[in-house]
């Protein structure tokens, strides 16, 4: 893994997530893969997942274990000095979304609640109505954002926590002749303008060869982790076709494909299980019927048209659209968005009863509304900064 220095906010945001602290908590002393897995109760792709994201935290020794860096050391001291379930410490993290207004009344829950406020990789960011002192009191950091509406007396307080380039807009200024007032958008135009800012920021693949063209073993299960690059998972029988930089950035082997940068053309007969990690870029599975399917995305773009009986997707920015189709059976969908945005349409049989819980910190959520039925489809959302939007057909 690589070796950086990690500043304190990236620390925070690497232990913003619950299972990321058990993993550093359980590496207060060197354990290997196996026991890591083992004593959190993860699956391989889930932990695989989250130790990438924990790349300058955790490091791996020659003889094969897991241990803490200086960084993780200072991650673990810090995550000792909260009790448990205190997230004081913890700042709310918004990003992966084009338009963000902040008002008084989160800056005020967030102050009462000893918490931070950090906004990364945003489009628009408006901050045209809010108390500028209340803001300063409680903004840790602006990064990446491209627009930015605020006033002279809110620039002035905070101007040496934005990083990074971007386009002003003072607020309480006079507006030109030319320029033309912007309210503020509905869901339905954050969902197409996000879509089309998300694909902008897919990685340009070049200069790849054909490494592998053939088929592959069959299983009842598969799992593809996808760390960069294209992934297109469609019925068929078993089958490769994988472009890459080199040989060595493709794995596989039995139910189970690794690919790094690669544009990949998967064919695969319906599936019991499929666990899809990705970690940027941009995965497409359509019209396979998957009994579970798991997914765990950091940045990118995913689109599905499946018939499901159980899925859970976890979004960490990027986004999510497409269709998912259920059987009258006893069924599920669970999402946890931290960052990000989830746009699906589902189908249903008329008597599949729909039963919701829904858990929202700054976002958006729009989920169907409950119904009797024979059998049930269990709905559960948490959204902790970005926008779920669920239709039935």
């Amino acid at each position: 893994m690589c070796k950086y220095s990690f500043g304190l906010m990236d620390i925070f945001e690497a232990i913003s997530n619950e299972t990321r602290r058990r993993i550093i908590q359980s590496l207060s002393t060197p354990k290997t893969f196996s026991e890591l897995a083992n004593e959190l109760g993860l699956d391989s792709p889930s932990l695989s997942f989250h130790l990438r994201k924990l790349g300058g935290l955790v490091t791996k020794n020659g003889d094969g274990t897991y241990r803490l860096t200086d960084d993780g050391v200072k991650a673990l001291n810090l995550l000792s000095t909260i009790s448990s379930g205190d997230t004081r410490l913890f700042p709310i993290v918004v990003e992966h979304l084009n338009y963000v207004k902040i008002d008084d009344e989160l800056l005020v829950k967030l102050r009462n609640e000893g918490r931070k406020l950090v906004v990364r990789k945003v489009k628009n960011l408006d901050l045209s109505e809010v108390n500028s002192s209340l803001l300063n009191e409680v903004l840790e950091v602006i990064e990446n954002v491209d627009n930015l509406s605020c006033s002279n007396d809110t620039l002035s307080l905070i101007k040496d926590r934005i990083k990074g380039k971007y386009n002003l807009l003072i607020a309480d200024q006079e507006k030109l002749p030319n320029e033309t007032k912007h309210e503020n958008p509905s869901p339905e135009s954050l969902l197409t303008s996000f879509l089309s800012y998300t694909i902008s920021k897919l990685p340009v693949l070049s200069n790849l060869h054909v490494v592998y063209d053939d088929q592959i073993p069959l299983s009842n299960t598969l799992e593809i982790n996808l760390s960069g690059g294209l992934v297109k998972l469609v019925k068929g029988k078993p089958h490769v076709l994988a472009e890459c930089h080199d040989l060595n950035d493709l794995d596989l082997s039995q139910g189970k494909i690794d690919a790094d940068g690669c544009n990949l053309k998967v064919s695969y007969p319906d599936l019991n299980s499929l666990e899809l990690n990705v970690d940027g870029g941009k995965a497409t599975i359509e019209g396979l019927k998957v009994d579970s399917l798991k997914t765990d995305m950091s940045g990118g773009l995913l689109r599905l048209d499946v018939t499901t009986r159980e899925c859970e997707l976890r979004i960490d920015g990027g986004k999510v659209d497409g269709k998912l189709s259920y059987p009258l059976t006893e069924s599920s969908l669970s999402l946890t968005v931290d960052g990000g945005m989830i746009d699906l349409l589902l189908s249903l049989p008329k008597d599949l009863g729909i039963v919701t819980s829904s858990s929202t910190d700054l976002g958006l959520t729009s989920i169907p509304r409950p119904r009797p039925g024979k059998m049930n489809l269990t709905i559960s959302t948490k959204v902790n900064g970005g926008l779920v939007r669920i239709k039935g057909d």
